[in-house]
């Protein structure tokens, strides 16, 4: 019942905006906003395969964005380190914790610089016609260092007010999912809301109230949508990564169990899972495959962890693109409420229609 009443709601909205569009004399095709093609209709698999689109498209110039963004930290590490270790102040307890604490401040920084930074490349890819398929013009005229440190840059202004909006986002999804009633549907239904809200505030200008106001627009009869989306990424996301892992315990079928432990490979219980992550989080694994592991296990593991970092960064940057790709659409797609009726804008509120003396009081001095 609930799909059926958004999708009633939506077709009215688009029927006043055809509405709206024979007044002005315009051809009810181009309505949706931005284009001159009459709306099509979204699916989530049509959705999955824009956002792998939109990754390989914008993949160079977001590997250049984080390697310049990389150098700016660890210029401050490295440089801060060698500054300390020749004024003899890293052996000081504070002095080293407070170094610690602004070097992770500005790691976070340069984090937000390329989030900020990914947004726009995308949207500037769309004006400029940019094509998945055309890597060289991708990687060359639009992945160079000078665009990628311009791009930087001019992310500073921005960074303050999406900070503002991620913790005025936080604290709304927690209060309606735990503070006020402990139910994480209505969290969730918040989320949801405010899904769109970063691309919103970079790339329109607006504060945070107002993004936040404007996600929530933008996301109406979306929501559903947005969830089998993520969901559908997620599987083919967990697909490459199971496929990747199978690959090496086929060509290399001695390196799995030379990453478990060896009270945990030895033994005839079932592995579980939390005995193969302990491993791979502290490092331990890695450390028994140097020192016992044989010269193809060690380039097995060597590659394993190249696969998993360019893994993890393009699920990164396809989340990203996934927000962006629902930004885009429901934006063209948007169709303003009508104006207020002032007959109802100005009707009787409740509590003086219930005065029934008084309305009849009203009529006879009429």
């Amino acid at each position: 019942s609930r799909s059926r009443s958004r999708s009633r709601s939506r077709s009215r909205r688009w029927a006043i905006a055809r509405a709206r569009a024979s007044e002005a004399g315009e051809s009810a095709d181009e309505v949706e906003v931005g284009t001159g093609r009459a709306p099509t209709r979204l699916t989530a698999r049509a959705l999955t395969l824009r956002v792998m689109e939109y990754t390989i498209r914008d993949a160079p110039l977001s590997v250049m964005l984080t390697l310049v963004a990389g150098a700016w930290a660890q210029t401050l590490n490295l440089g801060g380190t060698f500054a300390l270790a020749l004024a003899h102040a890293h052996t000081i307890p504070l002095v080293a914790a407070a170094f610690t604490l602004v070097v992770a401040l500005w790691k976070f920084m340069c984090s937000m610089f390329v989030r900020v930074a990914v947004m726009r490349g995308s949207a500037r890819g769309d004006d400029e016609g940019c094509d998945w398929r055309d890597l060289k013009t991708n990687a060359v005229r639009r992945a160079t260092v000078k665009i990628a440190t311009g791009e930087l840059r001019g992310t500073f202004a921005t960074c303050k007010a999406l900070l503002t909006l991620d913790f005025r986002r936080v604290v709304s999804i927690l209060w309606n999912s735990v503070l006020t009633i402990p139910v994480p549907y209505l969290g969730l239904i918040r989320l949801l809301d405010y899904a769109v809200a970063g691309p919103v505030l970079v790339l329109e200008q607006k504060t945070s109230g107002e993004a936040l106001k404007r996600s929530q627009e933008l996301m109406y009869g979306y929501r559903v949508l947005l969830m089998k989306t993520a969901f559908l990424c997620s599987t083919v996301a967990s697909i490459m990564v199971g496929g990747v892992i199978g690959a090496f315990a086929v060509v290399v079928p001695t390196l799995p169990q030379l990453l478990l432990p060896p009270e945990v490979a030895s033994s005839t219980t079932a592995t579980t899972v939390g005995d193969v992550a302990q491993g791979f989080f502290s490092g331990s694994a890695f450390d028994r495959v140097w020192q016992v592991g044989s010269s193809s296990e060690r380039s097995a593991t060597i590659v394993l962890l190249m696969c998993g970092l360019t893994l993890s960064f393009f699920f990164t940057l396809g989340f990203r693109q996934l927000v962006y790709i629902f930004y885009k659409e429901t934006k063209e797609r948007y169709v303003p409420p009508p104006p207020e009726d002032p007959a109802k804008k100005n009707k009787t509120p409740l509590l003086r229609r219930l005065q029934f003396w008084r309305r009849n009081t009203e009529e006879a001095s009429t």
